[in-house]
């Protein structure tokens, strides 16, 4: 059976416990009045076990709280609630004894003032105050007999809470194994995603420079041919300059010199 259901067994066995011990200890009032008023003695019975009784009957009605309280939470009932109510129940068996003694005590108070009676009455005496406990100690049997089976059935609901605990646990720390692995998981990701960018950061990186340098080269060799182009066009426009200029002067010296020389005739 699950926890839930030990518990709402457990509820149903004190609500049934508790109900008896009510009915066995007003049985037993109403059996202590009406002896009272048959025999008229000078220890009145009702008056003897009436703090007895209430503390029964307290100690029944705080047991039967806790089964109502069991009943609320049959779901989700804690160990220290179960073992509450086991408190309540040690303390209606402590009740039950305690009843059970003045009952004794009844008895034998009874029997001592019966010594200084007539001979004719000692008898009647000691049969009614036999009659006073075989009341007291039948409502005692009956009530414990009713809550004898809840010893059983809260050993039962402890130990379903106790093995409800344990597996939970085992499941927490199945779970937080799971999380740690995923959690791993997810950082070595991160860190290969890092990895990469930064190695392709560095690839980009490279081949900027590598571009950057064969533009620079270019660049470069673009100069070096427009600079002898440029040198080349100087060097032909000095030597085309030089020519004019040979050219020219030539023209002029052969415009300055006479023309032919005329010979006169002898």
């Amino acid at each position: 059976m699950t926890a839930q259901q030990e518990i709402e067994k457990l509820q149903a066995e004190i609500q049934k416990g508790t109900d008896e011990a009510t009915t066995y200890l007003a049985s037993l009032k109403g059996k202590l009045a009406q002896f009272d008023e048959e025999n008229k003695l000078s220890e009145n019975a009702s008056a003897f076990f009436q703090a007895g009784i209430d503390q029964a009957n307290a100690s029944v009605d705080e047991l039967k709280s806790f089964g109502a309280k069991l009943q609320d939470k049959s779901n989700d009932a804690s160990a220290e609630l179960v073992e509450s109510a086991k408190g309540a129940l040690d303390k209606v068996n402590a009740s039950l004894g305690e009843l059970k003694k003045n009952g004794e005590s009844y008895d034998e108070k009874v029997k001592s003032s019966a010594s200084s009676a007539l001979e004719s009455a000692k008898e009647g005496l000691a049969s009614a105050a036999a009659s006073v406990s075989g009341f007291v100690n039948a409502t005692h049997e009956k009530a414990v007999a009713g809550f004898e089976t809840l010893k059983d059935q809260f050993a039962a609901a402890q130990k379903a809470l106790a093995e409800q605990a344990s597996n939970a646990s085992d499941m927490a720390v199945g779970i937080k194994d799971v999380v740690v692995d995923k959690a791993g998981d997810a950082k070595d990701a991160v860190v290969d995603a890092k990895d990469t960018v930064v190695g392709t950061a560095g690839n980009v990186k490279d081949a900027v420079v590598n571009k950057a340098g064969d533009a620079k080269e270019g660049s470069y060799t673009l100069y070096e041919n427009a600079s002898e182009a440029v040198q080349n066009a100087v060097e032909y426009v000095s030597d085309s300059l030089y020519s004019a200029k040979d050219s020219a002067t030539g023209a002029v010296s052969s415009a300055n010199e006479p023309a032919g020389k005329t010979t006169k005739a002898p």
